[in-house]
């Protein structure tokens, strides 16, 4: 027989949906299976009882618990160790269960953030190094060594210089020489 419990903040109880009784249950009829294959229990030999109660936490702040029992039905005696490696996949499929809509939204802002960044890193880069490409040599040999000595102008804190140098002198100035 295995046992598994699941809790979830009280803040996340009644925005998820799960005070009511019927959220519980699609949960549990949708994930009990896939939990009972992780440890070895076939879907048609398994059998499964579970409840919801409210605790009351250590700041009197009632928290929703579901316990779900669940057993081979065709065996009797079943190794009573779930490897810490399963456990945790369980724990972490039930997490992206409860919260798939979060993750979603943050997937999303995630992407946007990303897609924000990529486009305002070309524009940075490019203004950035559209007077380093007009330079002569000599120009570029100045600035290196304003760059290098001057503390107003030393890159080394924001960049490895040395990497930064050599991909600006063989991508912009290099080639425009």
């Amino acid at each position: 027989m295995y046992d598994n419990i699941i809790s979830i903040s009280s803040e996340d109880f009644a925005r998820l949906g799960y005070d009511k009784q019927e959220k519980w249950k699609e949960l549990v009829k949708n994930e009990t299976h896939k939990i009972a294959e992780k440890v070895g229990i076939m879907p048609n030999r398994l059998e499964y009882v579970s409840a919801v109660h409210l605790k009351e936490d250590a700041n009197g702040i009632l928290k929703p618990n579901l316990h779900i029992l669940f057993w081979d039905k065709e065996q009797e005696i079943k190794k009573p160790y779930v490897h810490t490696k399963t456990a945790v996949q369980i724990r972490a499929d039930l997490i992206k269960t409860i919260y798939e809509d979060d993750i979603k939204e943050l997937t999303e802002i995630k992407n946007l953030a990303r897609d924000n960044l990529a486009i305002n890193a070309d524009t940075f880069y490019t203004n950035f190094t559209k007077p380093i490409t007009k330079m002569t040599k000599k120009q570029y040999v100045q600035l290196e060594t304003d760059i290098k000595t001057n503390p107003d102008m030393n890159l080394s804190k924001m960049f490895d210089t040395n990497n930064l140098n050599k991909k600006f002198v063989d991508e912009t100035v290099m080639k425009r020489l």
